[in-house]
């Protein structure tokens, strides 16, 4: 398909700005760029806010607020600064405050406005959020995030019609933000077409717009173009479940494994509560019997209690084609806690292919060691860590399989390096219960003392008065 044409292959990673790293989910290059480019730009507004969503993304905002309440004290006078530091405070009071002193300075700083529109929104107050992000705008029509939370005011509100005169202005106002085409394209379905194949051409570097086109195409019954678009998506970012979901569907669809309005069904299933769905995937299974996309819907549409017929599906799913990625994975995923030695093989393979999920990769780590199959957890959990090294989850999981194979001290590395990086109360307490297994009683009692003072709880001073009673290594 002409519309989806050759973007240009990537840039290697030291050449790509944070922009570029975060769409493409490279988080660990990611996060020294959007520090590095705010430092070297200090009145690049864009460059800080990045900084600051990245940070708490990560679980790092912690130990960017000095460095912004810095910026303030050097420059009380910039609204710049106050609606900075409005934006890096999770307490919404604060954050308020900070909003207002921006605004005393400068009425009209649309960020502030569009800062006390965030806060409006969150809080339910949708008439004074709206208000506030137009304020924003008539300030400042290029924000793409007012647009958006804008547009997000009006669907809360239930104002379809409002969704779409504002979608409808943010893609002029905006053209290269892909929130509104997409909003734009859903709010008038009968234009729908038109408009994901024009946003395409602005932004089709975007995922989400590609993966929605691919959706918008097998509504029209073209098969074949849906399934390009899908790939296409998928190749821009392989994270996107829907991207996958859609060029799994589609090739089924090509396949013969499904028709048309079958493949829609699933499409739909996916936001549809399971139960309500139900008996429309029983028809398309009746008639498709060798779906391995159907069976996976249905096992996703059985109620909680009904585990047994969940199980059932997804075992067929993996017998019609052993495999199938999603077949295998979902299987997997369901049979780790009883039988986590065939879930860890079913996996490994997927995981292989997809070493851009974290989660998956932590999946396997954990279910071959309650397999008991440790060095082969550690061997495969140490390159997924590496590249992943703000998944928790993943950064646990190795942790577990170095005591696992007996290397206390490199459980106890690991555990350190992740409280550095990520210091929140789960990764210290991962980093004492490290300590303490290592033979590093006092260590673990310093970490539990620092927990007790930052979350006032007294059962870690407790735990710190029986480590330390032990004796430690002259070192600890």
């Amino acid at each position: 398909m002409l519309l989806l044409g050759a973007l240009g292959s990537p840039l290697p990673a030291h050449a790509q700005d944070a922009a570029t790293l975060i769409r493409r989910g490279n988080i660990l290059d990611a996060v020294p760029a959007t520090e590095r480019e705010a430092l070297a730009r200090p009145g690049d507004l864009d460059a800080w806010e990045r900084w600051i969503d990245l940070y708490r993304s990560v679980g790092l905002l912690s130990r960017l607020v000095p460095t912004v309440r810095t910026r303030v004290q050097r420059h009380p006078a910039d609204p710049d600064a106050h609606y900075l530091l409005g934006r890096a405070l999770d307490d919404p009071d604060e954050a308020r405050r900070a909003y207002e002193a921006a605004l005393r300075i400068n009425p009209d700083h649309a960020r502030a406005w569009m800062g006390v529109g965030a806060l409006e929104r969150a809080t339910g107050t949708l008439q004074d959020a709206a208000a506030a992000y137009q304020r924003a705008l008539r300030a400042d029509p290029s924000l793409g995030e007012a647009w958006g939370g804008l547009i997000a005011v009006y669907g809360a509100l239930g104002d379809q019609e409002g969704v779409q005169k504002v979608s409808e202005a943010a893609v002029q106002a905006v053209p290269d933000e892909p929130g509104p085409w997409l909003a734009l394209a859903a709010a008038d379905p009968a234009h729908a077409g038109t408009v994901l194949r024009t946003a395409v051409q602005t932004v089709g570097w975007d995922a989400r717009v590609v993966a929605t086109l691919a959706e918008q195409l097998l509504r029209e019954g073209d098969a074949a173009g849906a399934h390009d678009a899908a790939q296409r998506a998928v190749r821009l970012d392989p994270r996107h479940r829907g991207a996958r979901f859609a060029a799994l569907v589609t090739a089924e669809v090509l396949q013969g494994a499904l028709d048309v309005p079958s493949a829609l069904t699933l499409a739909e299933a996916r936001t549809i509560p399971g139960p309500q769905v139900l008996a429309r995937l029983d028809t398309v299974l009746a008639a498709h019997p060798r779906s391995v996309m159907a069976h996976l819907a249905r096992a996703n549409a059985h109620p909680p209690d009904h585990a047994d017929a969940a199980l059932a599906d997804l075992e067929a799913a993996w017998a019609l084609d052993p495999n199938h990625p999603e077949a295998r994975a979902s299987l997997a995923l369901r049979l780790r806690a009883d039988d986590p030695a065939r879930a860890a093989m079913l996996l490994a393979p997927v995981v292989k292919a997809r070493p851009e999920d974290p989660a998956l990769a932590a999946a396997l780590a954990t279910a071959r060691l309650a397999a008991g199959q440790a060095a082969q957890a550690l061997e495969g959990v140490l390159p997924a860590a590496e590249a992943h090294p703000f998944h928790v989850e993943l950064a646990l999981a190795h942790i577990h399989a170095r005591s696992a194979t007996g290397d206390a001290e490199g459980a106890l590395a690991a555990a350190r390096a992740l409280a550095e990086r990520l210091p929140e109360p789960r990764t210290q307490i991962v980093w004492a219960v490290a300590a303490a297994q290592a033979d590093r009683p006092h260590e673990a009692a310093r970490v539990y003392r620092r927990l007790a003072a930052e979350s006032g709880d007294a059962r870690f001073l407790g735990l710190a008065d029986q480590l330390e009673a032990k004796p430690g290594p002259s070192s600890d």
